[in-house]
């Protein structure tokens, strides 16, 4: 049929398809252009091939100006009639990442001689391939480098091994069971780039080990190495009970922070809140608020509820609020201060304050302050308030200094409806794990990730008889 002949020529834009009178077709493709894949910021996997078709270089070594490749009777492959002709095909087709056909093809881009001009033009153009980081590419240059181990000086591949090989060990269940290595194939990489230390780290050392075990038939215990824990210290690493102790010294906790540089921001929706969460995250955050940032109260509003940020109408204001308080730096949240207590007790809760719950009524920072403010202008004499802004400082530091009271008595009001959260414990991974024999892993339909896969190399043969791989 001639869908199935289409399916040939996907991705050949140099290329078209020739039927004699008989009936019989050809794929006749030029092979004056040299096939690149351009960079593209905006889609890292796109099949976009360009064709340099004024390459003097490269139209010099050209031993022929086309390729012609005949189609099989069976409509399902093109014959490949020299090695240059099927180098050509696997860049197009690698370029195009069509990886089920590279992989089948790389076992025939062999050579024991040294390899043309034209030939070895072509086969330096994998190069630009090494950017492809699909878990496929990795598997068809590996079975490239491996099915050219042989001729490594004739055909020395354009990438490390050893990075292609931990990139496919660590995202192995990404592989197409069409571009998997066998467990002979992939052990005898492994084995090799160990060795030479092309690959260290615990990762290829287990699975090298895995592989030993699996191969030898009879299975056994595999001694698991971990990476070395980092040195990190976790936010809940601490318990930090400071905004329950009774007599806080208000102007202790004055000093710390400085409230009158927060300029609360309206209420978002969608983008505005992203690019205000940017402009957050950019300039930083500080649990006192220096100048220019945001820390305590921003949290605050937003654990509470009293402010609503959101990027979607169903996102909960009071995990941002969770999250911008681990953002906090860890000097000031790895100290216990009153500040940092209380947000840490707020971030406890949640998702929503709502009605009936002990943080619903917590004070309002805002609106308290525009009340406070007014207050304390009209209490004081017209003497002060003759002075203008140094009135406004005054008002503003009387009002921060009754709300940081309420907020200890609302506190301590409420210690026995507070859960905080605990030190988080160490989870400690098993020494060892069981590999279970080979012949034990069952049929086909019985495996999960590692599946077998039926495979063989010689597909001119009448009868196949077809093993289970892995």
């Amino acid at each position: 049929p001639l869908e199935e002949v289409q399916r040939l020529l996907w991705g050949l834009n140099n290329a078209v398809l020739l039927q004699t009178s008989a009936g019989d077709m050809s794929v006749l493709m030029s092979s004056t252009a040299r096939p690149i894949s351009p960079e593209n910021e905006t889609d890292p996997f796109s099949a976009q091939v360009l064709l340099h078709r004024s390459d003097a270089k490269w139209l010099m070594n050209l031993n022929a100006k086309s390729y012609l490749y005949s189609v099989h009777v069976s409509n399902k492959f093109l014959i490949m009639p020299t090695l240059a002709a099927t180098l050509y095909m696997l860049l197009m087709r690698f370029l195009n990442r069509d990886y089920a056909t590279v992989f089948n093809m790389a076992e025939s881009v062999v050579s024991d001689t040294d390899l043309t001009p034209e030939e070895r033009q072509i086969f330096s153009q994998l190069a630009w391939l090494r950017r492809d980081t699909d878990p496929n590419a990795h598997a068809c240059r590996l079975k490239i480098s491996l099915a050219t181990s042989a001729s490594r000086t004739q055909m020395p591949c354009p990438w490390n091994v050893g990075k292609e090989l931990e990139a496919y060990v660590g995202q192995r269940h990404s592989v197409l069971c069409s571009c998997r290595l066998t467990l002979e194939e992939e052990h005898l990489l492994l084995n090799q780039a160990v060795k030479s230390r092309a690959c260290t780290g615990p990762l290829m050392a287990n699975r090298l080990r895995a592989l030993e075990l699996l191969l030898s038939g009879g299975g056994g215990r595999l001694d698991v190495q971990y990476l070395e824990a980092p040195n990190v210290r976790e936010f809940n690493s601490i318990v930090d009970e400071s905004c329950f102790s009774k007599g806080i010294e208000i102007q202790n906790v004055l000093d710390q922070a400085s409230f009158v540089t927060y300029k609360p921001p309206e209420n978002m929706l969608g983008s505005a809140t992203l690019q205000f969460i940017n402009s957050v995250v950019d300039k930083g955050l500080a649990l006192g608020a220096a100048a220019g940032t945001v820390g305590f109260l921003l949290c605050y509003e937003l654990l509470t509820g009293s402010r609503d940020l959101k990027i979607l109408t169903s996102d909960s204001v009071h995990t941002l609020g969770a999250v911008l308080t681990r953002m906090l730096p860890m000097k000031d949240m790895m100290r216990k201060n009153f500040l940092g207590s209380c947000l840490r007790a707020l971030s406890s809760c949640g998702p929503e304050p709502g009605s009936g719950e002990w943080w619903y009524d917590m004070p309002d920072y805002y609106s308290m302050m525009l009340a406070l403010t007014e207050e304390s202008r009209h209490d004081q004499g017209q003497f002060m308030k003759f002075l203008g802004k140094v009135t406004d400082k005054f008002a503003i530091a009387e009002a921060q200094n009754k709300f940081l009271k309420i907020l200890c008595e609302k506190m301590q009001a409420n210690r026995q409806l507070i859960e905080m959260p605990g030190v988080l414990p160490v989870t400690t991974p098993p020494a060892a794990v069981a590999i279970q024999p080979r012949q034990c892993l069952g049929p086909i339909t019985r495996l999960l990730e590692a599946a077998v896969v039926p495979r063989s190399r010689d597909q001119s043969a009448s009868k196949l008889h077809l093993l289970p791989v892995h």
